[in-house]
């Protein structure tokens, strides 16, 4: 029973030797597995770079830019704010500053100098004649500011194309689309040339701006002609 027990010297040894062999074919694949893994990060490394496939986004963009007969680019900044500010506010400022002067006037003549009280028609000519710097300067100024408060796309790019037969419309900001949009040319309201912009109205208060400065294909002339020949009104002076 001890005997059998206890092994001999020699299977002792085989075990061993055993044991030994075994170890070492770990570590050697363990090595094995390592020098693959070097050269094929060496082999990725030293490869040419493979060309991203561009996305259905990219594909579509670029077929339109190829379709554009104009296009420009903008970022909306507190210059453009202030443009379609301006343009919005005169027919308020033609309005208010002829109805302000002129109701505060009647006042004075009938409640004032027709009533025998100069000083109450003294004081409406006074706030009549006030009325019209406040209302020329200062309405344009509240819109201004109005306007930047509810801008949320001030600091993006904007980007306006124009084909045969659409105005296609996309804001990014960090070279990601923001919005994007297309409608026909034909439901245009009006085409607006001022203050270096050209403004397309798609209805009488939303307008999307093309700076003349900043046309990529064609020129501000030729974009006006266009509308013009479409049968869209085009206001504006025309250099």
């Amino acid at each position: 029973m001890r005997d059998g027990m206890i092994r001999s010297p020699r299977k002792l040894m085989q075990a061993a030797d055993l044991y030994k062999s075994g170890g070492r074919k770990v570590e050697e694949d363990k090595e094995k597995e390592v020098l693959q893994t070097a050269c094929a990060q060496e082999e990725k490394e030293s490869a040419p770079p493979q060309e991203k496939e561009p996305s259905e986004e990219m594909r579509s963009q670029k077929c339109a830019k190829d379709e554009a007969l104009f296009s420009s680019v903008s970022e909306l900044g507190e210059r453009e704010i202030a443009v379609l500010s301006r343009y919005y506010s005169n027919k308020f400022i033609a309005l208010f500053g002829v109805i302000f002067p002129l109701v505060f006037l009647l006042l004075a003549f009938a409640m004032g100098f027709l009533d025998n009280d100069p000083v109450f028609g003294i004081v409406m000519c006074v706030i009549a004649a006030v009325s019209v710097p406040l209302v020329v300067f200062g309405f344009p100024v509240m819109v201004k500011k109005n306007s930047l408060k509810n801008a949320t796309m001030l600091g993006a790019e904007s980007e306006v194309l124009v084909t045969k037969d659409k105005i296609l419309l996309r804001d990014a900001r960090g070279g990601e689309t923001i919005s994007s949009a297309a409608y026909p040319l034909q439901s245009l309201f009006k085409v607006v040339r001022y203050r270096g912009f050209v403004l397309l109205f798609l209805s009488k208060m939303q307008a999307c701006m093309m700076d003349e400065t900043r046309f990529l294909k064609g020129t501000a002339e030729e974009c006006l002609a266009f509308f013009a020949s479409c049968n869209i009104p085009v206001y504006g002076k025309r250099r």
